[in-house]
């Protein structure tokens, strides 16, 4: 029979502190100190982009990376790529299954003339378009026209391309950012918009908008959207208000104005509010806004009582034309620059989800807007900022650019994961070849609390709070044992070496959850680490909790009443369980009992006559998993029943008892 006796005397002394970290993320993070369970609690946001990589760092040179979902939900990416400059540009894809990118892989068939500048856009149905130009051989006077080409990816497989528009010259990207776009409707529907100039004339910076529309299993002729005389240029489409594509598009002749033109059946029509005016608008991008209007950012120079400023602004369309939303960013007109544009390119707009039918009146959609800085006196960057119903949150950036006329950076929305994507090309380093980049956002909002208490013997009982999204995540539990009472351990990031996780970790939500961890004499620090979806960047903020427990046992009052107390820990991970309980009276014989789930008993302790006290001290009962006949039990469920004088006190307590790590 084991030698117990009540708790009466004092037992070790036992000092931890607990540190609550959560994983760092990129430029943009709020990070708060972690709180006691025992005090308020206080708010923790986290949010971010992971890391920015490279989505196959062997495809070889890229250009205008683009992503989008396919019908599955999976992210797919598509550039131009080429191994050497020797050979020409041809259109590839990678799609991410969750924990990295695939290689690379050509699209089409290769092909001696170069494909270039894909753009990308999804279909509700989740048809994939891609529409690109194409040019001649490089070396003959041909080259300095090019072809549109598009092509769908259905039930996972590219179909083959289409000639589209022939005779575009080719774009000078200062002056024509962008002139073509794609706007994907269903699996057997989809419109491109596109710019073309004079066909004797490739050097001509004159330019007139037309479009096309698959249909019926074809495309259209060529339909006139405007030829207003001024360079029409930066061609955006997508759906309107009462469900019908409008193209919006600027002047290189007029940067002044941009306009908006509606499909009508049969042509495309102007309403007399949809004009855009301001001293500049030099880049726009658009999506369909949830409550049926257009949500539209743009590049814009506007005039201030102190002088004029370059925006990054927030414009509504619908029926009643354009008005004016928040300005997202801003900067002033240098002395002398006022004919020049602000050193920011590639500005896209993508957003979470649209309503069908209509959302809510005035309902707004969570959006997020990217583009480039190059500013003077910035470091170059991928810019970034979401909005959400309420407000615009706070700027951050997935990565570096340092070529921003070349970035092109892209968004989508992963509704399962309630993440976004980013992808855009740099290079490596100063006059290296550009290459396509990714990264996603991480967030964990919610009130988070972190404590622990002493458990005698040997026990620290650690317990996570966390509302908001905690439910599902998962938190990794980490002890640093420490002896040195001057100094604390290192900060993190990272997790210090010595640091080894809890078994059972990581545990997961819902919170709040408690940790029993079994320990010796000494002094410890516990570090909580979130694990949001996805891989988080190697860095931890750490901030204190400070929990300190002294742990001398003091000697308590004679039980007033005889309890079977919770055994711990719980669950037991290939170590033994503790079960406390207390005598109020001497008994004439105790007895504990464990049953499997069937009722059958598996191990019987007869304690024998007990005095009166608190069993909870350093000869409390421990179970280590075996049965009457020494073997090891099964990791499952199992039931304790504590007996005094042949009568049951109070209820079964459940054990439960996991292999080991």
């Amino acid at each position: 029979m084991p030698d117990l006796a009540p708790s009466t005397r004092p037992g070790f002394a036992l000092v931890f502190v607990l540190a609550l970290g959560l994983a760092g993320v990129a430029s943009g993070a709020s990070l708060a100190r972690a709180a006691s369970p025992d005090s308020p609690s206080e708010r923790v946001l986290a949010e971010g982009w992971t890391v920015e990589g490279y989505i196959d760092p062997a495809a070889g040179e890229g250009q205008r990376a683009q992503v989008a979902l396919d019908a599955d939900g999976a992210p797919i990416a598509v550039w131009a790529n080429r191994a050497t400059n020797l050979v020409p540009f041809e259109i590839v894809w990678s799609r991410f299954d969750g924990a990295g990118w695939s290689p690379a892989t050509r699209a089409f068939a290769p092909s001696l003339l170069e494909n270039q500048l894909p753009r990308i856009s999804r279909a509700a149905d989740g048809t994939l378009w891609l529409a690109w130009l194409q040019f001649d051989d490089r070396f003959s006077s041909a080259s300095l026209f090019s072809s549109l080409l598009v092509a769908r990816r259905v039930d996972g497989v590219w179909a083959a391309p289409e000639t589209v528009a022939t005779g575009l010259a080719l774009p000078n990207r200062e002056l024509f950012p962008s002139e073509f776009a794609v706007h994907a409707i269903s699996r057997d529907e989809a419109w491109v918009v596109y710019a073309l100039g004079p066909a004797d004339n490739p050097f001509s910076l004159d330019r007139d908008l037309y479009s096309a529309r698959y249909a019926a299993g074809a495309w259209s002729a060529p339909i006139l959207v405007s030829d207003g005389g001024l360079a029409e240029t930066r061609p955006e489409i997508t759906t309107g208000p009462d469900g019908r594509p409008v193209v919006f598009f600027g002047f290189a002749n007029a940067s002044s104005i941009l306009w908006a033109k509606t499909w009508t059946g049969a042509a495309w029509e102007q309403g007399a509010n949809d004009q855009l005016s301001a001293l500049a608008v030099y880049e726009h991008a658009v999506q369909p806004d949830t409550s049926g209007a257009v949500r539209m950012v743009a590049f814009v120079r506007e005039e201030l009582g102190s002088g004029q400023e370059d925006h990054v602004r927030e414009y509504v369309w619908d029926a009643a034309g354009f008005r004016p939303g928040p300005v997202i960013f801003q900067a002033a007109v240098v002395e002398g620059g006022a004919n020049e544009p602000p050193d920011w390119r590639g500005l896209s707009l993508a957003t979470s989800d649209v309503c069908s039918p209509p959302c809510a009146p005035g309902a707004v959609p969570r959006y997020h807007v990217l583009w480039t800085d190059f500013s003077p006196g910035h470091l170059p960057a991928v810019l970034s900022i979401e909005r959400r119903p309420a407000a615009y949150g706070t700027l951050d950036s997935p990565g570096g650019a340092l070529l921003p006329d070349e970035s092109y950076p892209n968004a989508a929305w992963d509704a399962a994961l309630d993440r976004w994507y980013a992808v855009w090309t740099a290079p490596p380093s100063t006059g290296a070849r550009l290459r396509a980049k990714f990264a996603w956002t991480q967030t964990f909002a919610g009130d988070v609390a972190i404590g622990g208490t002493f458990v005698a013997p040997d026990t620290a009982r650690i317990t996570v709070v966390g509302t908001g999204d905690a439910t599902g995540r998962e938190f990794r539990i980490y002890r640093l044992s420490w002896d040195d009472t001057v100094m604390n351990p290192p900060f993190a990031p990272p997790i210090p070496a010595g640091a080894v996780e809890l078994p059972g970790s990581p545990f997961t939500g819902p919170c709040p959850f408690q940790v029993d961890d079994v320990v010796g004499n000494g002094r410890y620090f516990y570090y909580v680490q979130l694990i949001a979806q996805g891989t988080f960047p190697g860095e931890y903020a750490r901030s204190f909790a400070p929990i300190v427990v002294t742990g001398e046992e003091p000697p308590g009052p004679e039980p007033v009443t005889t309890a079977f107390l919770a055994p711990y820990p719980q669950p037991a991970f290939g170590g033994s369980v503790a079960f406390p309980f207390d005598l109020a009276t001497a008994a004439a014989n105790v007895q504990l009992v464990i049953h499997d789930s069937r009722g059958r008993a598996v191990r019987r302790f007869d304690l024998g006559s007990l005095a009166a006290g608190s069993y909870r001290g350093s000869n409390l009962l421990r179970w280590d998993g075996r049965d009457d006949a020494g073997r090891r039990s099964a990791a499952g469920v199992y039931w304790a029943r504590l007996w005094v004088d042949e009568r049951v006190i109070g209820e079964a307590r459940r054990v439960v008892f996991a292999p080991g790590p």
